[in-house]
């Protein structure tokens, strides 16, 4: 499916000599624990096994077959990523580990503040305010050492009742889905064909964070709300990850990822889905969606304010 230059761009392109080692070492436990001898192998198991039967779920899910018209390949790597590989023919998507690994950190800790804010009434609310700030800065802490030395992140996923280990599952599958809809939609919409950047396209988005615009950060807004619409079923359940895992880039934008000249801020990108939002999703999503967005922007300012003094 891969030439030997591409898949090797994949696993190892641009990475320093600590992310390099990283990644051997990944492949390389991977391989011991499924008994496994080669690269390929274990790309070839951790997709057929882990990516490919979690995105069918998503297809059924939420009644979009576009996920099922792509292929996939899963690389059991450290790597923060998921990227499509521009073929004539068809449509590849490649997502790494470390892209669903992280995230699913993310998402536990968050499971977690929302335990303690709903599970836990004989704390006062300063209590309770306390430990959603510890296990938010810790978190901070973990995935900001994470994306310069990656490593095996805790889990706290089987210490959850049956109910959370379900909502965590539902969460993870809406953001899978998302990201993979989203490259798909780069090419539906046919963005990096032209050689020339033209005038942005469409309505401009409701910035809730001041940025500049351009041609490729309309480009992401419009590939974001293709996503969005291409879903036919459970859009609330779909766009409550959505939410979540724009909230999870925020976090990290704040904190860990530089600015991108080819990519909105996440506070940006969920304001402009919830000024764009097709009928279906309803006004309660909307509301959750601008809400959302307009606290992590508060967020993200005040923590660059305290960074500058």
């Amino acid at each position: 499916m891969l030439d030997e230059r591409t898949f090797q761009e994949l696993l190892t392109g641009g990475l320093d000599d600590t992310w390099l080692s990283a990644t051997r070492r990944w492949l390389d436990e991977y391989k011991d624990e499924h008994h496994v001898d080669t690269d390929v192998e274990a790309i070839a198991t951790y997709s057929d096994t882990v990516l490919v039967p979690w995105l069918v779920d998503a297809g059924v899910l939420f009644q979009n077959k576009a996920v099922w018209r792509c292929d996939l390949i899963g690389l059991p790597t450290p790597r923060f990523s998921i990227q499509l590989i521009p073929k004539e023919d068809s449509r590849l998507v490649v997502i790494h580990e470390g892209f669903i690994h992280l995230l699913t950190f993310l998402t536990e800790a968050s499971l977690l503040c929302f335990l303690v804010s709903e599970r836990m009434p004989w704390l006062d609310e300063s209590a309770r305010d306390q430990l959603d700030i510890h296990v938010r800065y810790r978190t901070i802490r973990l995935a900001k050492r994470y994306l310069v030395e990656p490593f095996r992140l805790p889990s706290i996923r089987d210490q959850f009742p049956p109910d959370i280990r379900s909502k965590l599952h539902d969460e993870l599958t809406s953001m899978l889905a998302f990201a993979v809809l989203h490259e798909i939609a780069h090419q539906d919409l046919g963005h990096g064909k032209a050689a020339v950047a033209t005038a942005p396209s469409g309505a401009g988005p409701h910035v809730v964070f001041e940025e500049r615009h351009g041609f490729f950060k309309q480009q992401e807004y419009d590939a974001d709300l293709q996503a969005i619409r291409s879903v036919d079923q459970n859009h609330t359940s779909f766009f409550a990850g959505v939410v979540l895992f724009l909230e999870h880039l925020n976090l990290l934008e704040t904190y860990a990822l530089h600015e991108k000249l080819t990519h909105p801020m996440a506070v940006n990108r969920l304001s402009f889905l919830a000024h764009h939002l097709p009928d279906e999703f309803g006004p309660e999503v909307r509301e959750l969606a601008r809400t959302t967005a307009l606290k992590g922007a508060d967020w993200h300012r005040a923590q660059r304010g305290i960074d500058q003094h």
